[in-house]
């Protein structure tokens, strides 16, 4: 399933996929069931700072989580493009949320967190989803609907096809 907490305003919007546990020999196990963990897939926007707020409605939670489950955390850079932002401070911006996601206890032997951008088969998934996905769908999306609303003078494709590029 997928959920999305969007607070508006320039806050972080994290985003989180629930996987079924697969064959992948890099899932954890869970003796108390038998066999492996759930996954689960989430991701936080580089938009802004980073305020208490985050660290209670998702960060904190985040660090409980990788004791039950198989976690893989992202920074959405390519998500955050798809509004306006500032060129000249988003690499550092980048930095700082992945740098405040390890300080928060998201360390690589507890999770795996990574870049969204330093993965080139994000886009080249998001490719061949594009070829799938229908643009009426699409077009239905809420979310595309609010941040049209929000951002007048910017609505662009990636606003549009931001579902498709998970």
């Amino acid at each position: 399933s997928y959920h999305e907490v969007d607070k508006g305003h320039g806050q972080y919007q994290p985003m989180a996929f629930f996987m079924a546990n697969d064959t992948n020999e890099t899932n954890k196990t869970n003796e108390s069931n038998g066999g492996l963990m759930d996954r689960i897939f989430s991701g936080i926007q580089p938009t802004g700072e980073i305020h208490i707020g985050n660290y209670v409605g998702a960060i904190r939670n985040w660090v409980q989580l990788v004791n039950r489950y198989d976690c893989i955390y992202c920074v959405v850079d390519y998500h955050a493009i798809t509004i306006d932002y500032e060129v000249e401070t988003m690499q550092q911006t980048i930095l700082d949320t992945a740098t405040i996601l390890i300080a928060s206890g998201l360390t690589p032997d507890r999770c795996k967190v990574f870049v969204q951008s330093h993965v080139i088969e994000h886009p080249e998934l998001t490719w061949i989803f594009n070829c799938i996905t229908p643009l009426g769908e699409l077009e239905r999306m809420t979310q595309f609907k609010e941040k049209g609303r929000q951002h007048r003078h910017n609505i662009n494709v990636g606003l549009l096809d931001y579902p498709v590029l998970q």
